[in-house]
């Protein structure tokens, strides 16, 4: 029998339903766990970087820096929730993005802030996110100038930018001090990396996709006889905590602030779409216009909440984005779970300090 004009495959069918897209499937309740919590820990030491930074940078009190970490959490944790899960037509791309605070507003914020003050910063930032949320659609057309090759170049130099604030993490922040960059410390990030690419190698299967996981946890269990864990701070943190509404007092509106706001909104674009595009790919599920254009969306509405929340914009991770490419786990839910754990952080800044790695 001839089969030219047999009807084309059907896609595999579970019972009357079509088979559920791996990036909409929901994972039993405790791989979503484990692997939200690993995406959790990739990503925390870049989160809390920028409210380090810029708190440092602007001599702001300890307990001041701390709310401002809160914030960061509590808003990334509210991008990544709805990038993942998506509000209707108008919010989140729903592919597994995690949302975290963009070193591109480092620079910028900490100036206007000493130029103007914070209250000046979060004016700005509000300008900023209804500026992002009326060009979403319009930036989203450009998508076709964004194949392969520039995507994976954006994603690169991303990497490279980050390298200065991860090395400050290992190294310590004064070269002068007596243990900047002491062996032991560059020896156990040598020693996560190593593990993460052994686990990797060596296992198959929930054991493999763990691998980032499992080599941070073993680190740490290091790190505790050298000394490097601090729970001191755990007993002046308050068990629930919140930021609160403009902290810094109204917002006040500079012209070149907020110039200076939206230039960072564009290249928050630029970096969000390469990682957005890189993840479509390795989920095997394509990018529409209208799915980045709702993506940029969210980054914008973050500034929004930002700066009502005393926080900073978000972009897509690019941290994330390799451990989506590392584990091959395509669930959006599994971001989901990592955004509530973020909320959660938030709001708990005991949990938070208690868990903070003392820095050399």
């Amino acid at each position: 029998m001839s089969l030219t004009n047999a009807p084309e495959a059907l896609p595999p069918e579970t019972g009357n339903r079509p088979a559920v897209h791996p990036v909409d499937e929901v994972l039993p309740a405790p791989r979503l766990f484990v692997l939200g919590l690993q995406h959790l820990f990739i990503m925390y030491a870049g989160a809390v970087a920028v409210p380090l930074i810029v708190g440092g940078a602007l001599k702001l009190p300890i307990s001041t820096i701390g709310l401002l970490v809160n914030a960061d959490l509590f808003v990334s944790g509210i991008a990544t929730i709805i990038q993942s899960v998506g509000i209707g037509k108008i919010f989140g791309v729903r592919l597994p993005v995690v949302a975290g605070a963009t070193f591109t507003v480092l620079s910028p914020m900490i100036i206007i802030a000493q130029q103007y003050g914070l209250a000046a910063v979060y004016g700005a930032m509000l300008c900023s996110g209804v500026f992002g949320l009326l060009i979403a659609k319009p930036f989203s057309m450009l998508i076709r100038f964004f194949p392969p090759l520039v995507a994976g170049t954006v994603i690169c130099v991303i990497g490279l930018s980050l390298i200065g604030a991860d090395v400050s993490l290992i190294a310590g922040d004064d070269p002068a001090a007596k243990d900047y960059g002491q062996v032991s410390h560059i020896a156990l990030a040598g020693l996560v990396m190593l593990l993460i690419v052994v686990i990797t190698r060596c296992f198959r299967g929930f054991i493999s996709q763990i691998a980032v996981l499992l080599s941070i946890a073993i680190g740490t269990l290091v790190a505790w006889p050298m000394g490097l864990l601090d729970f001191s701070s755990t007993h002046s943190a308050a068990w629930v905590g919140f930021s609160g509404f403009f902290r810094f007092g109204h917002p006040k509106f500079e012209a070149a602030a907020i110039i200076s706001m939206c230039i960072v909104m564009l290249v928050t674009y630029t970096e969000s779409t390469a990682d957005m595009l890189a993840v479509s790919e390795m989920v095997d599920k394509k990018l529409t216009r209208n799915d980045l254009a709702r993506g940029l969306a969210t980054d914008a509405l973050s500034a929004v909440l930002a700066g009502f929340l005393n926080s900073f914009p978000d972009t897509a991770f690019a941290e994330n984005v390799g451990l989506v490419g590392l584990t091959r786990v395509r669930s959006r839910w599994v971001v989901t779970a990592c955004g509530t754990m973020l909320i959660l952080l938030g709001l708990l800044p005991s949990f938070l300090r208690a868990r903070r790695l003392r820095r050399p």
